[in-house]
């Protein structure tokens, strides 16, 4: 009986270490890009233990005026390596000028990892 519930709390545990396995990053070309103007983003994703794991990965820009915007989203299975995206947009002429929020959120079972990074949209940029 011990044994059984001793191995009931290690196979919890290794699901629980496993589903914090993914983490993500993001990088711009640039913090500030013109309309009509192009934006560099990279997305990486590692997948930091030894099995490999599905995952939901999706891109989203989140816009001044409070609208969301998905760029891109899919799930696929990533073995144990960081895996790398990268997206290049065209600006339109008629977006809204402000500040918008490029965020990538990674579902892994239950587990959600979210990073972010920040542009503006501005005549002014150089």
């Amino acid at each position: 009986m011990l044994r059984s519930i001793i191995a009931a709390a290690a196979a919890a545990f290794a699901f629980a270490a496993h589903a914090q396995c993914v983490s993500c990053g993001i990088e711009l070309s640039a913090d500030c890009v013109a309309p009509g103007g192009q934006l560099e983003i990279d997305v990486f994703v590692t997948n930091g233990c030894d099995l490999p794991v599905e995952v939901e990965a999706s891109l989203i820009a989140h816009a001044p005026e409070g609208e969301e915007y998905v760029i891109e989203a899919r799930t696929f299975v990533l073995p144990p390596i960081e895996a790398s995206a990268s997206f290049l947009l065209t600006v339109p002429e008629d977006i809204a000028r402000g500040d918008y929020d490029l965020e990538v959120t990674i579902l892994e079972g239950d587990h959600v990892s979210t990073c972010a990074a920040a542009v503006t949209v501005s005549d002014d940029c150089g």
